[in-house]
């Protein structure tokens, strides 16, 4: 009886330890996961990068209020635009300058050749003139492309013409620097002269005169037409029938 109650005391005992290490064993694979207890999952895949922001372009409405315009000067703000905000502002500011002839205002908003154009006019007193007839100044667009940018404006003047306007600009610093777009002026074509058409160029040809038309700078003296048969000036002396 003793050694069977030693022998299930025993066996009790070691159940009891075995009881005890196994659940260690189950606490410290919950704690340390690392330990080879359950297998580790792969972490998720990073999420991808965020779009870049889109620039907004400003309406009118949102500029007009931080640079207002001046009463001569209209903003046509159905027209979509495409320039950045700092450049819709300048535009309003070089405007409103022209408008109202502040030439202080302006020229440091030209550059160097219309600054000296400008001072010319204001010494002559054509400049003051000039802008006191200006009804109404409407800015049509800004167009943007990188740093550079143009503007249209049209000017209706007391006396009922309209002309539009186009000038590029470009920012430095916060300032917009405009220049002036002018469109050379396509050469007139050439007037040919024709078997049936104007005698001009044959006649210059024959007196030795300068008509103007038969001409190229640089070229001399145009060819005779082969084709065209010139008339004597005068009788050949030589000649049996003509007067003896």
């Amino acid at each position: 009886m003793i050694s069977r109650r030693l022998t299930d005391d025993g066996r009790g005992k070691w159940q009891s330890i075995l009881t005890l290490g196994l659940a260690a064993t189950l606490v410290m694979c919950t704690a340390l996961p690392l330990a080879g207890c359950r297998k580790e999952e792969p972490a998720p895949p990073p999420p991808p990068p965020p779009p870049p922001p889109k620039q907004t372009i400003p309406e009118w409405s949102e500029i007009l209020i931080t640079v207002p315009t001046i009463e001569k000067v209209s903003v046509d703000t159905a027209v979509r635009q495409d320039c950045t905000k700092p450049q819709m502002q300048e535009s309003i500011r070089f405007v409103n300058a022209f408008a109202s002839g502040d030439d202080q205002a302006l020229a440091p908003m030209l550059d160097s050749l219309s600054q000296d154009v400008l001072t010319d006019l204001v010494s002559q007193g054509l400049w003051q003139t000039e802008t006191e007839g200006i009804r109404e100044l409407t800015l049509l667009n800004c167009t943007g492309s990188g740093g550079d940018f143009s503007i249209g404006f049209t000017i209706a003047t007391d006396s009922g013409d309209s002309q539009t306007y186009t000038w590029n600009a470009k920012m430095r610093g916060d300032t917009g620097i405009f220049t002036p777009f002018v469109r050379m002026p396509e050469e007139p074509d050439e007037e040919v002269a024709t078997d049936n058409g104007d005698e001009a160029a044959s006649n210059d040809d024959r007196e030795g005169g300068d008509s103007g038309g038969g001409r190229q700078p640089g070229k001399g003296r145009p060819e005779r037409d082969p084709r065209k048969r010139v008339p004597p000036q005068g009788p050949d002396p030589g000649d049996p029938n003509g007067p003896g």
